[in-house]
């Protein structure tokens, strides 16, 4: 039974496609954007087309979110380097949209106290942002817990189609 429903939700749209799909009709090419390390680099370019609207080729500017204090940063670190400061320094240059995902903020919400500024970071943007877009590997049910395995391995029988759950947010300020 597993085996044949992890069939099923791997042949339907990652949340991550979904996602994109929607920031490309409803957020302008060279727009600035801060995208979570949920999707490599390249999710933020259009196959087979580079956007002569940012200097990288990709859709979108996207904010250095691998970059804290001019360090390189691990995937599995990103949660450590977020302060609400930085919602005032989107602000200030112009990024509107935050793209967050399960595979991030789920990290920080399995394990608070080791990562309280996180946390912070995530009930500020919640007070400063409307959510614009959400999109989760259980339909209409958003996700409760924290696996990252459950966000490339859609074995659970809830889940309706791949992918960590994706929250688009556009900040009031802009």
């Amino acid at each position: 039974v597993f085996s044949i429903h992890n069939d099923a939700v791997l042949a339907r749209d990652d949340t991550r496609a979904l996602a994109r799909a929607w920031m490309v009709e409803n957020i302008p090419e060279g727009d600035r954007v801060v995208i979570e390390p949920i999707a490599p680099d390249q999710w933020a370019m259009d196959p087979g087309r580079p956007s002569a609207a940012t200097g990288t080729g990709n859709r979108w500017i996207k904010w250095p979110t691998s970059r804290f204090q001019g360090r390189l940063v691990k995937l599995e670190d990103f949660e450590r380097t977020l302060r609400t400061s930085l919602l005032d320094r989107f602000e200030r240059a112009g990024y509107c949209h935050v793209v967050t995902g399960s595979t991030q903020y789920g990290r920080a919400l399995t394990e608070p106290e080791e990562v309280p500024q996180a946390i912070a970071y995530y009930e500020e943007l919640r007070r400063r942002a409307d959510v614009v877009y959400r999109v989760s590997p259980r339909g209409e049910e958003p996700v409760r817990s924290f696996s990252f395995d459950f966000s490339f391995n859609s074995y659970p029988l809830g889940y309706e189609r791949p992918g960590p759950e994706i929250v688009i947010y556009r900040l009031h300020s802009c």
